[in-house]
């Protein structure tokens, strides 16, 4: 494993301990953010069928990560980690 995979991994876990402190604390947009690099670093392009328009949390994820569509896993895995760094305040 990667260095940048261990420091992905280990990020990722830190974020999904503080999981209630950064829904209470941080905008939709900056969820959704998180949510799109995670996704997108884990598995690559959007593969999920679009949701209906009235599904507006699955649609709002769905367009989230079809905007990063074609970003390799890597960068989505700096970005990933630069932006947790961010809400979280942490090295």
């Amino acid at each position: 494993m990667s260095s940048l995979q261990e420091k992905f991994t280990k990020v990722s876990k830190i974020v999904e301990d503080n999981h209630d402190f950064i829904t209470e604390n941080f905008s939709n947009d900056n969820q959704l953010k998180l949510y799109s690099l995670f996704k997108q670093s884990t598995k690559g392009d959007c593969n999920i069928n679009e949701p209906s328009i009235l599904e507006f949390r699955k649609k709002a994820k769905y367009n989230a990560w079809k905007e990063l569509e074609g970003i390799d896993s890597e960068v989505a895995m700096k970005n990933y980690i630069k932006k947790a760094k961010e809400m979280l305040i942490f090295n």
